[in-house]
């Protein structure tokens, strides 16, 4: 009887503490393997409170398994949850005379990247970063052309888009950049759209 006791109460710590720790920062999601292998788990990729700021690496627990795992960037090629997605990709940032490049380099260490839309025509990312330890995670846009190595970073902030380096990056869509700069077309959402229903 003691021994039966003993085995309800051991389930029950084990059950409670495993709900704990799902309740605790970890959503029900999936990590995609470096093989293509989708598999699902529970997911806690960042501390959530007062003081936002984001885990050194992703934690991910199977279900039923006691211990966790944790992956780099490198280690995994995306994973999601609660229908937000995250794909890893070697991006390399630099900046020359004010002008700031974003460049996929193989090789280069991965870093996750916040999907918003992804087609054969241009994909929106978000970088999501913290600034100056003020424990709250921001993020800015970048849209990427399907097998260009470059991309490139939509707005300013409150000063609306990058015209500039937009122009640049759509330089094969003349009705495109004629559209933005007679500002016909002001929003991230706008040049999307349009690049994808009349320039491709």
């Amino acid at each position: 009887m003691r021994v039966l006791i003993f085995l309800i109460l051991l389930f029950l710590t084990s059950f409670s503490s495993q709900v704990f720790a799902q309740k605790k920062g970890y959503d029900w999601g999936y990590i995609i393997t470096e093989r293509g292998d989708t598999v699902e788990g529970w997911i806690s990729d960042r501390a959530t409170g007062s003081f936002s700021d984001f885990h050194g690496k992703l934690r991910f627990k199977r279900e039923g398994k006691l211990f966790k795992n944790k992956y780099a960037p490198d280690d995994i090629l995306g994973y999601g949850y609660l229908g937000v997605h995250f794909v890893s990709l070697p991006l390399v940032e630099s900046s020359r005379l004010f002008k700031t490049s974003y460049l996929l380099r193989n090789g280069a260490d991965r870093i996750f990247l916040r999907v918003v839309e992804r087609n054969e025509c241009l994909n929106h990312y978000e970088i999501e970063f913290i600034q100056d330890d003020s424990f709250i995670i921001l993020s800015y846009p970048v849209f990427h052309k399907p097998g260009s190595r470059e991309m490139v970073r939509v707005t300013q902030g409150v000063l609306g888009l990058k015209k500039k380096r937009l122009s640049e990056y759509f330089s094969d869509c003349n009705s495109l950049l004629q559209a933005i700069d007679s500002q016909q077309i002001t929003t991230l959402q706008e040049v999307y759209d349009f690049y994808c229903d009349k320039c491709r």
